[in-house]
């Protein structure tokens, strides 16, 4: 038998997932809608359902295994007690150590884990995963299936799982990749690419993919070509909640694989505020995005959140004086008091900027410069007194400069356009519920740039309910900018390279520092910053290039 619905409700509590207001909508809706008391909460609190198995675990005190976590080696299988791995719903899984867990979706059954550490000869623990997880994970490594078709009714609902599911972890894209004979699903959230809770099988794989290309209006007789198209998906289970998904598919070794790119569901409405600009950089992108006219760029790699900073400034901006029009591929948020405009296979961006230039506007947002005539079209917007937002695919803040060159565009039409370019990269968030401060390395003070010997902690986060064990909650951005003052605008003008416009640059904020200022704050991990480059060539070089500015700052 597996946890009871009660202990489950009150495991939520206890850790805080759910409080008694939210107790009595969840028993509402279940009566309302017929639905389970489990999924009744997992809507309420619009949380997994296996968030709550997690915070059991917890509340046990014993571990709590995520689906891709419940792979056991082949030699461990071997062993198990025949039957018993289909029977009792449970697998054999080594931690980092190689010490032995026995994952089970009822951690009750005690005599099971007895036989279990009888056959081995070892001492085997408990580890609690979530029970679809479970049956998913043994039927895989058993390489057991359903032998009887999907109906189109079975497909319809289970799509609608997998959105929801993916819709309350705040998913940017699922995955639908073919493995062997299944369809392995996963969710990007927070930049990396999770395990959902089991493996399609075989029979739920062909009506699934079909389902999919239905509602795109994709060709369902074609699998030996990329296909694209978009649909919109309505969730009653959230208030009616309505999702553009863009899809597409593509042949791959064994089928078809899918992607679906749910828009705007990871990006919430975030004010400039919050999107953790620190406070003289921030100070410095308020005066440039209320300047009279100008270009103010934002770069970085494809999904380090260029729009979600750009939305932020358009909502900064007074839309009840200043006539503000878009031009975006896709539309990703609606900006009330924006017109909007969608780039199709009609227009493009530069002839969409040539007609938005009619239109009396003040500030423009053009989505993304992605060749020389937009970017010369955006220059001298400019130049004629607008205020122009866009986005460029730069690694660094300087380097947007030398892009626009390389584009084609006159170097003094940009050293007579930009005010100023601001870089960014994502970081993950520390779960404020579960991080915990740990002592610093010695090197990674050094990298930090403090004493060997300083005592102040880094932090570190290990899991819970409230991250789903991942440690993180959401993502922050880091960021260095550059702005254009007289000296750097005769420098550009002259054809300056690269990296004597970062060295003489006056008003330049490296990424290291903002890097470093989150690690020291508790924001981010050091395994973090590290990952993105802290202490690497990249950062280092980044750090000596605004060397005077840290030392300025230093002097006032």
């Amino acid at each position: 038998m597996a946890l009871s619905e009660q202990e489950l409700v009150d495991a939520a509590i206890s850790v805080g997932l759910l409080d008694i207001g939210q107790l009595d909508d969840a028993r509402g809706l279940s009566r309302r809608s017929r639905l389970p008391m489990l999924q009744a909460v997992s809507r309420t609190i619009r949380r997994p359902v296996a968030a709550i198995y997690q915070a059991a675990a917890k509340r046990r005190g014993i571990e709590f295994l995520q689906p891709s976590e419940l792979s056991p080696a082949e030699p461990d299988l071997e062993r198990m007690p025949s039957g018993l791995v289909q029977r009792r719903q449970c697998l054999p899984i080594r931690d980092a150590q190689g010490q032995l867990m026995l994952a089970m979706s009822n951690p009750d059954d005690v005599a099971t884990l007895d036989q279990v550490a009888n056959a081995f000869r070892e001492d085997v623990r408990q580890a609690l995963a979530y029970p679809d997880a479970m049956a998913g994970a043994v039927e895989r490594s058993l390489g057991e299936s359903v032998a009887e078709s999907m109906g189109s009714e079975d497909a319809i609902g289970l799509l609608s799982e997998i959105l929801a599911d993916a819709y309350m972890e705040q998913a940017s894209d699922i995955h639908l990749q073919p493995v062997e004979r299944h369809l392995r699903v996963r969710y990007r959230v927070d930049g990396i690419l999770r395990d959902w809770r089991r493996d399609l099988r075989p029979s739920e794989r062909e009506p699934l993919v079909n389902r999919v290309k239905v509602l795109a209006d994709l060709d369902i007789a074609e699998s030996r070509a990329p296909q694209d198209g978009a649909f919109r998906h309505k969730f009653p289970e959230f208030d009616d909640e309505v999702v553009e998904l863009r899809v597409s598919t593509l042949p791959v070794q064994g089928g078809e694989r899918v992607v679906m790119r749910l828009l705007g569901v990871n990006t919430r409405v975030l004010s400039l505020a919050d999107l953790g600009l620190p406070g003289g950089l921030n100070t410095e992108f308020q005066d440039a995005i209320h300047s009279p006219h100008g270009v103010l760029l934002v770069t970085g790699p494809t999904g380090s959140g260029k729009s979600t900073t750009l939305y932020g400034a358009l909502r900064d901006i007074d839309r009840n004086t200043r006539n503000v029009i878009t031009v975006e591929d896709p539309i990703e948020q609606i900006v009330d008091g924006a017109s909007q405009v969608q780039v199709n296979t009609k227009i493009d961006f530069s002839a969409a900027l040539r007609s938005i230039l009619r239109q009396d506007p003040d500030v423009i947002l053009v989505g993304e410069i992605r060749d020389g005539e937009t970017a010369d079209i955006a220059l001298k917007a400019a130049q004629t007194g607008h205020l122009v937002f866009s986005t460029l695919h730069t690694n660094t803040a300087i380097g947007a400069i030398t892009r626009l060159t390389d584009l084609g565009v006159g170097r003094w039409q940009v050293a007579a356009s930009l005010n100023g370019a601001l870089s960014q990269r994502l970081i993950p968030l520390l779960c404020r519920e579960c991080r915990e401060p740990r002592a610093a390395t010695a090197d990674e003070n050094r990298v930090l740039g403090r004493e060997d010997k300083d005592d102040r902690p880094l932090y570190e986060a290990a899991g819970c309910p409230f991250c789903l064990g991942r440690g993180v909650q959401g993502r922050i951005g880091v960021f260095e900018a550059v702005w254009v003052d007289d000296e750097l605008r005769d420098m550009i003008a002259e054809g300056a390279p690269e990296g004597d416009l970062a060295r003489k640059a006056h008003r330049f904020t490296p990424l290291a520092d903002d890097l470093v200022a989150k690690v020291v704050s508790g924001q981010a991990s050091f395994a973090a910053a590290e990952a993105l480059g802290l202490g690497k060539d990249i950062i280092a070089e980044s750090s000596h290039q605004g060397g005077g500015r840290r030392q300025r700052r230093g002097d006032d």
